[in-house]
Formats: structure tokens, sequence, C-alpha cells
């Protein structure tokens, strides 16, 4: 709560309290009336300019995180929210959770050998390296591949064989999947 309260971007979620009230915990952030993008995906597709049109927001949002030394470690569909706003949408990214800045104590975000979510996990912090904004682009690019593609690059009968596959294995070619997908954009 507090490494989130920090941030004040229009493409994070706010939050504008937190605190303890009679022994429980709570946080009081923005409502968004809308569904996140894992959600969307189950239903369609995106085009690449309406893929651009979610990562942009995204990647601001993330570089002003970045800019104020504050790493996601949890980049996921999950953790991206659409709200409908009269002719377009707006993009959010929320769950900092497992968020990091250098010097904080994460001993209750860190009992495991990595952080995030295998899917998108970042092959360093796989390996139980320390993340850094790399990891999170690397998570963001992984993201990117699913709204595209409709599917991630890899997925194992186990979180472990997960992660692990982003290590030693090379992320399949998009027109491997779909022949139709530009190869101007397969290259990005």
């Amino acid at each position: 709560a507090q490494l989130v309260s920090t941030l004040r971007h229009e493409n994070i979620v706010p939050l504008f309290s937190y605190g303890d009230w009679n022994g429980f915990l709570y946080i009081v952030m923005q409502l968004v009336k809308g569904p996140s993008l894992e959600r969307i995906l189950h239903h369609r597709r995106f085009s690449p300019l309406t893929a651009w049109q979610i990562m942009r927001p995204l990647t601001e949002a993330l570089h002003f995180g970045h800019g104020n030394g504050v790493l996601h470690r949890d980049l996921k569909t999950a953790n991206v929210l659409i709200e409908p706003r009269g002719q377009g949408n707006h993009v959010f990214l929320t769950d900092y959770g497992l968020g990091k800045r250098p010097g904080m104590d994460t001993t209750l975000t860190a009992a495991g050998i990595s952080v995030g979510t295998p899917e998108y996990m970042a092959p360093e912090v796989a390996m139980g390296t320390q993340a850094d904004e790399r990891s999170d682009l690397y998570s963001l690019g992984v993201l990117l591949y699913e709204i595209l593609l409709g599917q991630l690059p890899f997925s194992a009968e186990n979180p472990q064989m997960t992660a692990l596959m982003h290590v030693d294995r090379p992320v399949p070619h998009p027109r491997m999947l779909n022949p139709r997908f530009p190869g101007r954009i397969e290259s990005v």
C-alpha cells in the first residue's frame, strides 16, 4: 500500500487510503468499472492497432513506475483493467502487490525462489536472480504476445515447468501459430 500510494499516474489504479481498522487491514482504491484484459481475451482477439491502444498506456504506466524506482514484478493480463469511457476505453495497470523498490523489505512477497506468475516470468527471475526493469519489460512482451495471438508462448503441467520453459526454450514464432500473422510485427 505504501508503494502504490506513491504512484500517481492516469494509467495506474490509484490508492486512496490504507490502514488498520479494529484489527482488519484495509486498502481503498478507485473502483474501475470494467473487466480485466484476461477476461476480455476469453471472448475476443485484437488487431495490432487495438493491441497498441492497450499497450501504449501500459508502457507509460510502467515507465512512470520505473522512473520512480518501482518494479511491478507481476505483469499479466489479469492485472490490466479496461474501463469503457465515451468513445473509447481507459487502460489501468493494477496489483502492485508484488511490487518492489530498491531497499524495500519484501520478505512477505519473496518466500519462494521466484516472484511473479510463471506464464509471464522473465528467464532470470525463473532462475532466482533479482528482478529489475528488464524483467518487467519481458513480462510486458509476453502480455503483448498473448494479446496478438490469443495464447501464451509457454504453458506446462505445473508452474515450475512453465517458468523453466522461459529459460531454455525459444519463444515460438507467431507465424508458426498463425501463418497470416504480419511479418513486420513478428520481428517486434
